[in-house]
């Protein structure tokens, strides 16, 4: 691997912290408390170490506009674990079309400040 490979790969969010089970999902989604706001709604429960996932709608584009604020919130939650919720599993749900993509990490920063 080259430098560069590096040192992508070390600035990769951890896989412990990144839900990926669909049943993890689902009983967050059914049973977890609920900030929501005017673009995101951020579902959240107590679990024994932290961690969170993304759903984008397909009301906010296509594939490509969704994949694109996935990873503008990926690459933020990854920056900021620092406002991340102790030992909370979360699942941030996008369901809106998104204009202002600063605008909608500010509205994720402050849900996750409520918290």
């Amino acid at each position: 691997m080259n430098d560069r490979a590096l040192r992508h790969r070390h600035n990769r969010l951890p896989i412990a912290q990144r839900l990926t089970s669909r049943k993890s999902i689902v009983n967050i989604l059914r049973s977890g408390n609920i900030a929501d706001g005017n673009q995101a709604k951020l579902y959240f429960l107590p679990q024994s170490q932290s961690a969170f996932t993304i759903i984008v709608g397909k009301k906010v584009g296509n594939a490509v506009r969704r994949n694109r604020i996935k990873r503008i919130i990926r690459e933020f939650m990854r920056q900021n674990k620092a406002l991340w919720p102790p030992n909370t599993q979360m699942v941030i749900k996008i369901n809106e079309p998104v204009t202002d993509e600063q605008a909608l990490i500010n509205e994720i920063k402050q849900l996750l400040s409520g918290i």
